[in-house]
């Protein structure tokens, strides 16, 4: 999967799957109150956990939701934390081994 931060405030889950029926077909999506800044997907530390999706947000929040690794579907109620008065970028960074995640705003 792909995610994709959108102008029109809204972030959207891209299959990257080959082949032309599937590959850059939407899947899922969800609108914001505030225009995405960054975008990341984070893989799972096991096979049978979720994406992790962290959206940095214009208004100096960020945004995480989980992401279902067989539809792309995103999580119903992502939890919302307020960083500064910045723009939040989002990057990956290796912790100890592991994928993880740096939040600046």
């Amino acid at each position: 999967f792909c995610a994709v931060g959108c102008r029109d405030s809204t972030v959207q889950i891209i299959s990257l799957e080959p082949g032309p029926a599937n590959l850059l077909k939407p899947l899922s999506f969800t609108t914001l109150k505030s225009r995405p800044n960054s975008v990341k997907l984070l893989p799972p530390k096991n096979a049978n956990d979720e994406l992790i999706l962290m959206m940095g947000l214009d208004d100096g929040s960020c945004l995480r939701a989980t992401v279902d690794p067989v539809t792309g579907a995103i999580g119903t109620s992502p939890t919302r934390r307020f960083l500064g008065a910045r723009p939040v970028s989002v990057s990956r960074i290796p912790l100890e081994g592991e994928s993880s995640l740096l939040l600046l705003s």
